[in-house]
């Protein structure tokens, strides 16, 4: 395969592990939303989205997914630090 057909699986594959990280904690946020009449998930998504942007934007070095395989655990823990976003805001 070529350079740019290996640059692109990996990019896939890191997206697919993203989608799947994605899916399964707006999975279980649309339960305790469906149990508890709550708005989590909506939160939830904004929450991880604001904390992508201000892990990209300040240039936080994170943990990448591996490209080598659909690496859910490691998408959950991109996810995880950009839970965070607030620490990045205040930190030098």
């Amino acid at each position: 395969m070529n350079e740019h057909g290996m640059k692109f699986k990996d990019w896939l594959y890191q997206v697919a592990a993203f989608l799947i990280a994605w899916s399964i904690l707006c999975s279980v946020a649309g339960l305790a939303d469906d149990l508890y009449d709550t708005m989590i998930r909506l939160d939830l998504t904004a929450w991880l989205c604001i904390g992508m942007g201000v892990m990209l934007l300040k240039n936080i070095k994170f943990p990448y997914p591996c490209v080598d395989r659909i690496d859910v655990l490691g998408a959950f823990r991109t996810l995880w630090w950009a839970s965070f976003w607030p620490v990045y805001l205040i930190r030098k």
